[in-house]
This record gives C-alpha cells, sequence and structure tokens, in this order.
C-alpha cells in the first residue's frame, strides 16, 4: 500500500515583510503554516531618527496629593515628582509622618526648597480627607495631581485570605 502525504497549506510572506506575516498570524484566519521567505535577500530600511519625546515636566506652581505618600513606594513616588518639578507635596498616610523614613525625607524635601504638608489622613474617611483639602487649598497652590501609593503587602495563598485578615487593611 502506498502512502501519499499531503503538506499542509501555506501562505507565504517574503522577509521584508515580516510585519505583515506577524499581523496576518494575528488575525488567526490561516490555514496550514505561515512561511517567511528569502526570496528577495533582505534589503536594509534607512534608519529613521527616533523623535525624542520632551520630558515630563511638571508645574513648580501646583500642588501633588500623594496617598500613602509617608512611606516606600509612596516616598519614593514623592522624590519622583520633585525631580519632575514639582514644589508642593501633600503627603498622606494613616499614620502620618512618624517613621525615621519619613521624617528623613521631608529634611530632604526642605533642603531641596520643597514645601510638604504631611499629616496622618484616611483617605476612606471622608470628613478628615475634606478638612485636608479645604486647608490645603487655602495655604497651597492650586491641586493639579492625585498619585494613590497607598499600598500593604501581605503574601499570602488566597485560600488563606478571611475576612479577619482582610479588615487590618
Amino acid at each position: 500500500m502506498r502512502v501519499f502525504y499531503i503538506p499542509l497549506p501555506y501562505t507565504t510572506f517574503d522577509a521584508n515583510q515580516v510585519i505583515d506575516a506577524f499581523r496576518y498570524m494575528q488575525q488567526a484566519k490561516q490555514i496550514g503554516k505561515i512561511v517567511v521567505t528569502y526570496d528577495h535577500g533582505i534589503y536594509a530600511k534607512p534608519a529613521s531618527t527616533p523623535q525624542q519625546k520632551p520630558a515630563l515636566e511638571l508645574s513648580a506652581n501646583a500642588s501633588y496629593l500623594v496617598t500613602g505618600g509617608l512611606g516606600g513606594f509612596g516616598l519614593r513616588t514623592a522624590q519622583w515628582l520633585v525631580e519632575k518639578g514639582a514644589r508642593y507635596l501633600v503627603l498622606i498616610s494613616r499614620s502620618g509622618p512618624v517613621s525615621a523614613e519619613a521624617k528623613t525625607a521631608l529634611e530632604h524635601f526642605a533642603k531641596q526648597g520643597v514645601t510638604v504638608h504631611a499629616s496622618a489622613c484616611d483617605v476612606t474617611d471622608k470628613a478628615p480627607l475634606a478638612s485636608l483639602l479645604a486647608h490645603c487649598d487655602s495655604t497651597l497652590p492650586p491641586l493639579k495631581g492625585i498619585f494613590h501609593a497607598a499600598t500593604v503587602i501581605d503574601d499570602g495563598l488566597a485560600r488563606n485570605f478571611s475576612r479577619t485578615r482582610s479588615s487590618a487593611f
């Protein structure tokens, strides 16, 4: 008995059309294989000059609020804002500026000429948050940005998660 093998159908693309080949593959409409050939060699496209995107520059006459701004990720966010030109920061956390890390950062900001309002405020408590925003509105330049950087890292398996464990956050 003779066995004949019929090759799978295929669609060919020249190597210079490899982007089109990938787009065709993304559509998942092909049956069989996609073949990239080198029948015409590979021609080099002229190198285009990448356009420089303007660097982010924040207004020095505006305030920026960072929730969770007095620890870890929030403090790093505040430092980034200052690097980008911010000169007025509102840094809040549930505990306020009590850690050594927060105190050191506040001193560093002061040396850089950055005005920082740092306080304890839980963003889930409407009345204290409204009071904080009213105070900042009357003492600082207009608020132009809010960065939510409050985090809690508590590694564990999802199956061990309980209502009492979630209320700690």
